[in-house]
C-alpha cells in the first residue's frame, strides 16, 4: 500500500492471472459545489466521477478492468 496526496494506491500479489505491477488507486473526489464544501467520495480505478465533482490527485491503477467491480472500471 502506498499513499500519495491524498491517493491510496494498493499493489497486488502476482496471484491469479494479477502481477506483481497490478496496482489499484482510491483517489479523493471532492464536490465542487460551495453549498457541500466537505462532501468527499473515493474513486477507485478507472472510474470517471459524476458532474459536479473533482478528482484529485494521480490515477497509478494498472490493474485490468476485467479484475475490477462495474464502479471501479
Amino acid at each position: 500500500m502506498q499513499m500519495e496526496n491524498g491517493v491510496i494506491t494498493l499493489h497486488y500479489r502476482p496471484t491469479h492471472g494479477r502481477t506483481a505491477a497490478d496496482a489499484l488507486s482510491l483517489r479523493p473526489t471532492v464536490k465542487t459545489d460551495v453549498k457541500f464544501p466537505a462532501t468527499v467520495f473515493w474513486s477507485c480505478g478507472y472510474a470517471i466521477p459524476q458532474a459536479g465533482f473533482t478528482v484529485h490527485g494521480a490515477n497509478r491503477t494498472t490493474l485490468s478492468s476485467a479484475y475490477l467491480s462495474a464502479l471501479c472500471r
